[in-house]
């Protein structure tokens, strides 16, 4: 059959046929079961797509998707991969890529220590940064989070619903202390890390403050992907009436998701916890 199949534009149909005294009833049925069995393989492969899709908050594209189904032994293409995602109608719900900005020429103030300090294992470089939520009745809640800058790992979240420095000192205390390993913490310069309080704090803890450029948060880039990641993903999907409501949304995400199964192509395709292992 494959001999038929490479010289079909050389030949007709008929005459090959009957070179090899293949009856056309017999070679219509074998092309008709082999059709059948590649619609069959097509959905199940479809199905399992769909399944990983799903179970991964509609993020993935075809390429992560690829390396999930390599892990179960199923071998396929990107561009497999794709005509199964153009058919089902599955659309990634995309991250806009942050950018970074030009330096500016402000002098410095505050120094930027992980620029040319950069971890070599887990547990002693850490990211933190804010964002803010909508809620019906509590209005804005905030959210501190502390990102291991070696793993991606996020350590400690705190939600409130004041973004001053004693939020900001509790929960920097709270993360000390449950990582003493901690050697520098990263921040941009918002008054609530640059206040007396927090440099204080940090020095108390023998840490090293570390500081992004004014207007060049660059070196904080992994954590600006993480809240961008977590807003799309889970916080942008959902209708919050209270605190407690967001504190329990981010909670689910951080510790069911994205640090347990959420993987990260800048990781080898490991979640966060499965790379801190392998590093271990």
């Amino acid at each position: 059959m494959a001999w038929i199949e490479k010289h079909r534009e050389m030949h007709a149909l008929g005459t090959m046929l009957q070179m090899i005294e293949l009856a056309k009833s017999t070679y219509y049925e074998y092309k008709r079961r082999a059709i059948s069995q590649r619609e069959r393989a097509r959905k199940v492969r479809e199905k399992r797509v769909q399944a990983l899709f799903y179970e991964n908050k509609q993020i993935y594209g075809a390429r992560k998707l690829q390396f999930l189904l390599q892990k179960e032994g199923i071998m396929v293409t990107v561009r497999t991969i794709s005509a199964d995602m153009k058919r089902l109608q599955l659309r990634c719900c995309y991250i806009k890529k942050w950018r970074s900005k030009k330096a500016t020429k402000q002098e410095e103030l505050l120094t930027n220590e992980i620029k040319t300090n950069q971890p070599t294992t887990a547990g002693t470089h850490v990211l933190t940064d804010m964002t803010y939520v909508w809620t019906q009745k509590d209005k804005w809640v905030y959210v501190i989070t502390f990102l291991d800058a070696f793993t991606r790992k996020v350590l400690h979240f705190g939600v409130g619903k004041q973004m001053d420095s004693t939020f900001v000192d509790g929960h920097t205390k709270a993360v000390l202390e449950k990582y003493p390993s901690i050697t520098l913490l990263h921040s941009d310069r918002g008054s609530q890390y640059t206040a007396g309080s927090y440099r204080d704090l940090l020095n108390e803890n023998n840490v090293i403050v570390s500081y992004s450029k004014a207007g060049y948060p660059y070196d904080n880039a992994k954590i600006e992907s993480y809240h961008a990641s977590i807003k799309r993903e889970q916080l942008y999907r959902l209708d919050f009436q209270h605190i407690n409501d967001v504190y329990q949304a981010v909670f689910s995400y951080n510790y069911g998701f994205y640090n347990t199964k959420r993987i990260h192509q800048s990781l080898g395709y490991l979640t966060p916890n499965d790379f801190e292992r392998k590093a271990n």
